[in-house]
């Protein structure tokens, strides 16, 4: 008779349960030994393996089947993975909306300057459970921070220091210069957004005193409606409201607007019933940026990087091969960034001025964006997107222009306290020796491994 080998796993770790049905199995021939003999008839083999194991025949049954189902045989040494168990993952919680997000970035300099500490996030945690109401976890203030662009370094005394990227810093720095110079000239300023509402959007606590059936909210978001306006000290800009359903469902109102969608709007709805010499402010939405004439990249065909360069008058020899004309082109490709939206309204004689990254709070129309939402939460009681719909242009009509100019008076009193902490900042950062190879620091023991981009749902 042959004799029959088996394999044997090696380097695998066994837990628990593994361990346990290995006990189990050696009790059983340990009492088969003494008994001198089999205790279940051998040709019971699924009783046999239920007992010896301390599971249940069923279970047996059910190995098998799925056994056969992947046509895997015990000879074939796979090693089986346990069922994966499905744990709900703990979103995490920033309580903390796209305009406050401006009073975290100041808080950040209010400790450097005013109270002359580190920030760390255990304090920011505290401060804004004080100031804001804040709800979310340490870890939240980190994911925020690197939200807003900042980044712990690591300073020659060993200490990791809250900075602000400096590019951030710079288009922030070049955007209120450009607004000072624009006010001076008494030109009109007017802030432009998108946004979005669902159906379902409705105040997530009421007054109830039990005794009446309350409103209760759908499930599903329902339809949407994609809302875009724009307005200034003098109001909104007439007739510039658009309102539409949404055709795709998704968590990125982004994906039902596009390129074209705005364009459409700007021509028809914006330009016609802008004032003179108006200088329009955006953030920084993709199809807000899209490029006229948009240089070749690394993988264009090389006839297309000559002829960029040529049309430019940009030097190349003849003789240069597709990496090195990419090189001449990134060199240049910035002075000859042209977007669609710039040229639509230099053409009617108004500008584009652009947003810094990250900074909603300079925008006013968010703060109207949440006046919109009040309204509609405290006010829809169908869920009928038509309803909505209706409820959100009663509000937009009610709003007048004192009450734009107060927003927009917010917004310069924070362009003021900017402004005014610049150059303390100089002195923060230049106090600090900052090794550029410790980027990725981490701040303590915090991982700063998890940006705004000004759009909020309503």
């Amino acid at each position: 008779m042959a004799e029959i080998k088996y394999k044997v796993g090696k380097g695998r770790g066994l837990n628990g349960q593994s361990i346990e049905v290995v006990r189990n199995v050696y009790k059983f021939m340990k009492e088969e030994g003494k008994n001198g003999g089999v205790i279940i008839p051998i040709q019971k083999a699924r009783e046999r393996a239920a007992v010896a194991t301390g599971v249940s025949q069923r279970t047996i049954s059910t190995i098998n089947m799925k056994l056969q189902t992947l046509r895997l045989s015990e000879e074939e040494n796979k090693c089986f993975k346990s069922p994966k168990k499905t744990r709900n993952k703990i979103k995490p919680i920033t309580g903390i909306d796209s305009f406050d997000a401006g009073v975290v970035r100041r808080l950040v300099y209010a400790f450097y300057i005013t109270e002359k500490r580190l920030p760390t996030a255990k304090l920011l945690h505290n401060s804004l459970k004080e100031k804001l109401d804040f709800t979310g976890s340490e870890q939240s203030v980190r994911r925020i921070l690197k939200d807003l662009g900042f980044s712990w370094k690591r300073a020659e005394n060993n200490r990791r220091i809250l900075i602000e990227k400096s590019e951030i810093r710079d288009k922030r720095i070049t955007y209120l210069q450009a607004l000072k110079k624009y006010r001076s000239e008494g030109r009109p300023i007017i802030y432009m957004d998108e946004t979005y509402v669902c159906s379902d959007h409705i105040s997530s606590k009421i007054w109830s005193d039990g005794s009446c059936n309350i409103l209760h909210t759908p499930i599903s978001k329902g339809d949407r409606l994609i809302i875009v306006h724009a307005g200034g000290e003098q109001g909104f800009v007439p007739n510039a409201l658009a309102i539409w359903k949404a055709g795709i469902k998704s968590g990125d109102y982004h994906a039902n607007m596009n390129t074209a969608n705005y364009v459409k709007w700007v021509t028809s709805q914006l330009v016609p019933n802008l004032q003179p010499h108006t200088v329009l402010v955006i953030d920084n939405a993709k199809y807000h940026n899209t490029q006229l004439d948009k240089a070749p990249t690394s993988n264009s065909r090389k006839d297309e990087m000559i002829k960029w360069l040529t049309e430019r008058n940009i030097w190349f020899e003849s003789s240069m091969l597709k990496p090195q004309l990419y090189k001449i082109i990134l060199q240049h490709k910035p002075l000859y960034v042209k977007y669609v939206l710039d040229s639509i309204l230099e053409e009617e004689g108004h500008s584009v001025l652009r947003l810094p990254p990250y900074h909603p709070d300079l925008n006013p129309i968010e703060m109207i964006w949440a006046d919109v939402k009040n309204f509609i939460a405290s006010h829809n009681t169908t869920f009928k997107i038509s309803d909505v719909q209706k409820v959100c242009e009663d509000k937009f009509s009610s709003i007048t222009q004192e009450h734009w100019k107060a927003k927009c008076e917010h917004v310069k009193k924070a362009e003021k306290e900017y402004i005014a902490k610049e150059p303390a900042i100089d002195e923060i950062t230049e106090s600090f020796i900052i090794r550029l190879d410790s980027e990725s620091d981490s701040e303590e023991s915090g991982d700063e491994s998890d940006g705004l981009s000004g759009i909020e749902e309503l």
